[in-house]
């Protein structure tokens, strides 16, 4: 018994539209979707739409072949609907398909052979078996051999031998007329049903030597989507049992590829009868049939993926002997015995060549370092020999230490194995507070979610709080405006009054000289009543009254000062509020304070300033000559030497002006 692995090809159609694939000679590409990525789905041979079913054929010959060696052999066609299996399997008459050839092969075989060939023709519709070769269409059961094999047999199953390819080509003819089909959106003549053309081989050798097989040609129904196809009533219902008995068929091949311990042959008809292909003693070959269109995309990847699990299963075959027809004349083994005795004994000659010429070649090597080394090649010669026994003797230490080393590590997988179970069932609690830990984030998303809503909302507030930034710092411009005019006329008039002072000052000094003047006058006329001593004494009061004029003048030129300083800092002030504006909501306030913004205190400095700002009322022009001149009522008349000093001194008139 030998272990013999699946041979899955593919064979692709010609497109209908635009390809979703691309094929070299052993890999097919998905071009779109997520299986782009992937580096393709391997075969033993892709077949390319240019070529014909002779490829096909030549591709599973070897299988075909095998069964006249007594071998079983199965030749299955795999894909969805329209596809290209029944074209594959059955063909045209000008393009004969798989079961064609296999038979014309198998007839051909009859003429240098001893082989009988018995045919039955079967489908499987509705997950109930029919013989296609018979007019009773009654029903078929699905037994085990009672041989003591494992094999499946149909009781009940029409056979019919054959001699001649006529007979087969009229044979497969009817079989197909009596097979269910119909016609839906995919395909005109969709098959309805899964058929199986069985031959069954016995050849006999002239040694009397009888082997078996069976070769099984499979045309599977192709798996459709009711939406797609347009089905509907009876033909949803044939759809949905080829649907099932195919996912059976998946479920079966994915078993094997896993090496799982149970494979659920029993769960359709079609995996209960092919159970010797799957697994079992045959030789399988699947011909994967796709469509490269966009159209059958999902339909072209399904069967991408079962012929991916499908090339890694393995069967056990064997040749299928009869026995008890195993007869061999006496003769004929005394024959072979004298035969098998020359041979053993011509081996053994050989045998004894080969060391004596062994030997010869030694000898000469020998002679050869003796006569270029001496005896210090036969010191080399025992040395090495040494080493090498030293060396053997290492080894042997060394299997004994990696036999201990061995065990240490078993042991030291055994505590590996209970870490290994300790951490999944740690890794399990992790999986639980995972979950919760997500459920958890999903649960704050919903939280951040709802915040940047209203961020959102306050975020649209600020456009109306800039419109009234705007309307405030308009209003403070036309301020600062107001009070930079304000500020110039201020300064205006103080430039007007320092020169003011000034001729006052000069004024009060020239007025101290008539005085000191006028009181050397009073000296000498002391004695005449109502002269200048009198004279002089209101002299003395108008100076005064002078004095405290130019006093007031100077007091006010300071205060116009300090106020346009502190107009000057309001104004810089007001301009920096302007330039730079502060937000509209400003930092907490302690309870029972109201904390000023820079706007709002520029406001209320500006309104200080105004209240705080003396207005200076304009006086009438004020003359030397008026005042000197002024005589208060009941008065005396000057004295004339009184008024010619007066008139020396006021000669032109000083007007000024308070601001």
């Amino acid at each position: 018994m030998s272990t013999d692995r699946i041979k899955v090809l593919c064979r692709v159609r010609p497109s209908k539209g635009e390809d979703a694939f691309a094929w070299s000679d052993r890999r097919v590409h998905c071009l779109a979707g997520k299986e782009k990525e992937r580096s393709g789905f391997l075969f033993q041979k892709v077949i390319t739409p240019d070529q014909g079913n002779n490829k096909a054929y030549n591709e599973v010959k070897d299988a075909v072949e095998g069964v006249l060696g007594g071998y079983n052999a199965t030749v299955l066609a795999y894909g969805h609907t329209s596809a290209g299996k029944t074209h594959t399997m059955l063909g045209t008459p000008d393009e004969p398909g798989v079961i064609l050839r296999s038979v014309d092969y198998l007839i051909d075989s009859k003429s240098t052979a001893n082989i009988t060939l018995k045919i039955s023709y079967f489908e499987i519709y509705l997950e109930r078996v029919f013989d296609l070769l018979s007019n009773d269409k009654r029903e078929l059961d699905v037994t085990t051999a009672t041989d003591g094999s494992t094999d499946v047999v149909i009781p009940g199953l029409t056979v019919h031998n054959i001699s001649t390819l006529s007979e087969g080509i009229g044979l497969i003819s009817r079989g197909q007329d009596n097979r269910r089909k119909a016609r839906t959106n995919l395909n005109e003549h969709s098959s309805r049903s899964h058929t199986i053309f069985q031959i069954d081989i016995v050849r006999a050798d002239p040694s009397g030597h009888t082997v078996k097989g069976q070769l099984r040609l499979v045309d599977l129904a192709g798996s459709e989507n009711s939406k797609h196809a347009g089905t509907s009533g009876e033909a949803m219902r044939e759809g949905a049992n080829i649907n099932k008995s195919l996912l059976a068929l998946t479920n079966v091949i994915f078993s094997l590829a896993s090496k799982s311990s149970h494979t659920p042959y029993r769960d359709a008809k079609l995996t209960r009868i092919l159970q010797n292909s799957l697994g079992g003693n045959a030789r399988t070959r699947i011909i994967c049939c796709v469509s490269p269109s966009r159209q059958h995309m999902d339909e072209t990847l399904q069967t991408l993926h079962f012929s991916d699990r499908a090339r890694v299963v393995f069967n056990s075959v064997k040749v299928n002997e009869i026995d008890g027809t195993k007869t061999i004349p006496l003769e004929t083994v005394s024959e072979l015995l004298a035969v098998y005795q020359d041979e053993i004994s011509s081996a053994h000659a050989r045998e004894k060549e080969l060391r004596s010429e062994f030997k010869a070649s030694l000898h000469d090597v020998v002679r050869h370092m003796a006569k270029e080394h001496d005896a210090e090649a036969f010191l080399w010669c025992e040395a090495d020999y040494v080493s090498q026994k030293v060396s053997r003797q290492s080894s042997e230490d060394a299997c004994s230490a990696m036999r201990l080393q061995h065990e240490r590590v078993e042991r030291d997988r055994s505590k590996y194995l209970d870490t290994i179970r300790r951490l999944e069932s740690e890794n399990k609690k992790l999986r639980k507070e995972n979950t919760l830990k997500t459920t958890r984030i999903d649960e704050l998303a919903i939280v951040i979610q709802d915040f940047e809503e209203q961020t959102k909302l306050l975020n649209s507030e600020p456009v109306a709080s800039s419109q009234r930034l705007e309307e405030q710092n308009q209003i403070l411009t036309a301020q600062c405006i107001s009070m930079q005019a304000d500020l110039k006329t201020s300064l205006s008039g103080a430039s007007l009054m320092d020169p003011c002072i000034n001729a006052l000052r000069n004024k009060l000094s020239g007025l101290k000289r008539v005085h000191s003047e006028m009181c050397n006058d009073m000296k000498l006329g002391e004695g005449v009543s109502g002269g200048p001593a009198a004279t002089g004494k209101k002299q003395v009061k108008k100076i005064k009254i002078f004095e405290d004029a130019v006093q007031e003048a100077v007091s006010s030129s300071a205060s116009v000062k300090e106020n346009i300083a502190t107009a000057r800092q309001v104004t810089s002030s007001a301009k920096s509020v302007v330039r730079n504006p502060s937000p509209l909501k400003g930092p907490a306030t302690p309870k029972g304070k109201l904390l000023l913004t820079p706007r709002s205190k520029a406001k209320a400095v500006i309104a200080q300033v105004r209240t705080n700002t003396p207005k200076t009322p304009l006086r009438k022009p004020l003359t030397a000559s008026a005042t000197l001149n002024a005589t208060p009522p009941g008065a005396r008349t000057k004295s004339p030497l009184v008024q010619k000093k007066r008139k020396k001194l006021v000669e032109r008139p000083l007007e000024f002006q308070y601001p």
